[in-house]
Parts: structure tokens; C-alpha cells; sequence
């Protein structure tokens, strides 16, 4: 499913919502990828996906300038994780 919305370059919103089952280090795998494969996402929904420890997520938004919108609300994300991402 990632490789096709990567792959399809007319694609500029992606909700994956609740995808992952709960299972945070395949949903932060799959969020760091779509945002450093190169796509200009301009929104991307991973809410209540059980996210957390998202290190390679936070560094990840520096390399996507032109997403507007990530909702990750819902997750399991705490105050280092949101310090990570406000950098």
C-alpha cells in the first residue's frame, strides 16, 4: 500500500488512520517513509495508530517542507516526543 501511494504521484493526502493495529514501530516505520521518499504529501493522517518513540518520525519532517498538514492525534506520543517534533 505505501509503495503504491509513493508510487502514485497525483496522490497529495494520505489518511491512515487506525492502520497498524496498534503497533507503533510499524506505523512510525511507514510514516518516516513517506516522509523522506521524496513525494510532496501535502497531508498525511496517522491518527490513533498507537505512534510513539518517534525519533526517526521527528527527524524525518525536516526532509518534507511541503506537508502542510500530519494529524497524529490519538497516538501515544508524550512531552519528549512532542519536543522532538517541535524542533
Amino acid at each position: 500500500l505505501l509503495d503504491s501511494a509513493i508510487d502514485n504521484l497525483s496522490i497529495k493526502m494520505l489518511f491512515l488512520d487506525n492502520c497498524f493495529n496498534q503497533e507503533s514501530a510499524n506505523g512510525c516505520r511507514a510514516l518516516a517513509s513517506l516522509l523522506t521518499c521524496g513525494r510532496p504529501f501535502k497531508t498525511l493522517n496517522f491518527s490513533r495508530n498507537g505512534l510513539s518513540g518517534i525519533d526517526d518520525v521527528a527527524a524525518a519532517l525536516a526532509t518534507n517542507p511541503k506537508l502542510k498538514k500530519l494529524w497524529i492525534h490519538d497516538n501515544r506520543l508524550n512531552d519528549r516526543d512532542a519536543e522532538l517534533i517541535a524542533q
